[in-house]
Parts: structure tokens; C-alpha cells; sequence
């Protein structure tokens, strides 16, 4: 499977027909902004020139080959389901990673394999209303590249911190009284009747 895109893409053999819009055509700033800033610097770090079209394609082939890595995983989602879902796989695959580095290995998410997802079900065989988000390259880093890190927008841009002053307990009243009442049997009911303060999170959007 590697072999056959890592061949296809060099080539300018045709993708499949895409499932899936991975990035608007008109996305908007600061995401635009972000998104170009990425590419300059991982071409950058690889010195391939942004007109330099297929010195991009054969960079980007490194995907098919996982980066290196011995081990793939692959992620679908059910064709049937919404945007809301489609935040869930998000969640699951961080969920994924993290557990990952908790075992001392690196990942690399690459939503690339959707763009050869024929060549993916010829081997994994995925039911039929089951659709390939995205592939996930799993291995050790291989510190010895050094390739610098990818930025990161700073967290006052990506989420803001809303503070209010509120009763809780009216809140809890505000939503029907019974969620009031059951407190009281709860342990720590002082505490929560004296509390004043909550806090939201609001206006988080992502960073790459």
C-alpha cells in the first residue's frame, strides 16, 4: 500500500475523489495565516522553495510512508453522522495520542491517507458506511532529524476566560429547582451554596 502512493503522489497520478472538504477554499484569517506559516516552515526546514512544486509532492510523499514510523492506524467515521460527531473523532484521536506519549511513543495524525483511502479499505476491508478521516503514523522520535517544532498560537488568541459573579445555587433553580433540592443530600452542600464564582470557556478555536 505505501508503495503504490508513495509512487501515485510524485507522479501527479489523480487522488481519490475526495469524501470529505479537508481545508474551504476560502478559509479565512488567522487560519490562512496559519496554515501558510506552517507550510514555510516545514518546507522551509526541508529546502524546498514554495514554486518548487515537485520538490513539494515528493515531501509530501513521506506520508505514504508513515514518516519512518512502524505502525498505522486508521480512523473512520460513519458516513451517516454530523459536525458534531465529527468533533468526537477529533476528541477520541487526542485521546489516542496522549495515551501514546504516556507510553513513550510520538504520533503524527495525517488526514493526507483520506486522499488514498481506495488503496487503504483494499487492505483493511472497512464496512461499507464507514468513511477514512484520516490515518495516524505511530512510532519513536527520531530526535536525530532536528527539525524545529511547529509553532502554536498563543493561548489569548485561541481562548478567553469569562468570569462571573453568580449564586450557584440559583443557577441550579434557574434550570427547574430539582437540581437545588438534590444537592443538599450531597456531600459538601455548604460549600456549593457559598460559592460565587464559575467560570466559561468561550471562543476556543483551533490552533493549526
Amino acid at each position: 500500500m505505501t508503495e503504490r502512493d508513495e509512487d501515485a503522489s510524485p507522479t501527479g497520478d489523480p487522488w481519490d475523489e475526495a469524501e470529505y472538504v479537508q481545508y474551504p477554499p476560502d478559509v479565512k484569517s488567522p487560519y490562512s495565516d496559519r496554515r501558510s506559516a506552517f507550510g514555510e516552515q516545514r518546507y522551509g526546514a526541508l529546502d524546498v522553495a514554495r514554486e518548487d512544486l515537485e520538490g513539494r509532492q515528493r515531501a509530501a510523499s513521506a506520508n505514504w510512508q508513515c514518516f519512518g514510523a512502524p505502525a498505522a492506524l486508521f480512523c473512520y467515521i460513519d458516513r451517516g453522522l454530523g459536525p458534531a460527531q465529527w468533533s468526537d473523532v477529533g476528541m477520541y484521536l487526542q485521546t489516542v495520542m496522549l495515551l501514546l506519549r504516556a507510553e513513550g511513543l510520538h504520533s503524527c495524525p495525517q488526514m493526507a491517507w483520506a486522499k488514498f483511502r481506495e488503496s487503504v479499505s483494499g487492505i483493511v476491508s472497512p464496512p461499507d458506511e464507514l468513511m477514512l478521516f484520516c490515518g495516524m503514523s505511530i512510532g519513536y522520535e527520531d530526535a536525530a532529524q532536528g527539525l524545529e517544532r511547529t509553532g502554536r498560537a498563543p493561548l489569548d488568541e485561541t481562548g478567553h476566560v469569562h468570569r462571573r459573579l453568580v449564586r450557584v445555587r440559583r443557577g441550579f433553580r434557574a434550570l427547574g429547582g430539582r437540581g437545588a433540592r438534590g444537592l443538599q443530600g450531597t456531600q459538601g452542600p455548604r460549600g456549593l451554596r457559598g460559592s460565587r464564582v464559575a467560570l466559561s470557556l468561550a471562543a476556543l478555536s483551533a490552533t493549526r
